[in-house]
């Protein structure tokens, strides 16, 4: 019997998972709206103001999200140009910190995010929902690609985001 259409989209994970993701897209578009930053520059952000005083380097933050060293350089530098981040350089050494400016805006990106939680869960369930976020993280475990950044696995974090944040929790205690 020939395939349908139909088959091809729904039986194929690289359509399944791109329909998610422009979904998720689009909702998180919506829930980070009122900060005025798209989800990927306030994550930046979000770890920006985890790692400690020195920063961390573009090329740690391209590793911490899988992300292009290029696309990380365009999105820092739009959050330097509305001065919520700043890009210092000793020698051939580039950091990136959190401004106070920055921080500030720390709270309602994390009601952003909550906000996000609580539109997918509504929209498929809080079982799917996160059966799907943890098969999808089985699977980049199970993959050669580095895991996304845990909290609680700072060995999947680039060497300068790991001393970072190992700094950090020291001073925090």
């Amino acid at each position: 019997m020939k395939p349908e259409l139909k088959d091809y989209f729904s039986n194929c994970l690289y359509f399944t998972t791109a329909r998610l993701e422009r979904t998720l897209y689009r909702m998180a578009e919506e829930s980070f709206a009122p900060t005025g930053l798209s989800p990927s520059h306030a994550l930046i952000l979000l770890a920006l103001r985890e790692a400690d005083t020195e920063g961390l380097s573009p090329s740690g933050l391209a590793a911490l999200f899988l992300m292009d060293p290029s696309t990380i350089t365009r999105l820092a530098a739009h959050l330097q140009k509305r001065k919520l981040t700043r890009r210092q350089k000793t020698g051939r050494t580039v950091r990136l910190t959190i401004t106070l400016e920055g921080a500030k805006l720390i709270p309602p990106i994390h009601k952003a995010w909550h906000q996000l939680y609580l539109r997918y869960n509504a929209l498929w369930g809080k079982l799917p929902a996160g059966k799907v976020n943890g098969a999808i993280a089985k699977l980049f475990a199970r993959s050669t690609t580095k895991p996304l950044y845990s909290s609680n696995k700072e060995g999947n974090l680039p060497a300068d985001a790991r001393t970072a944040f190992s700094r950090r929790k020291k001073q925090q205690r």
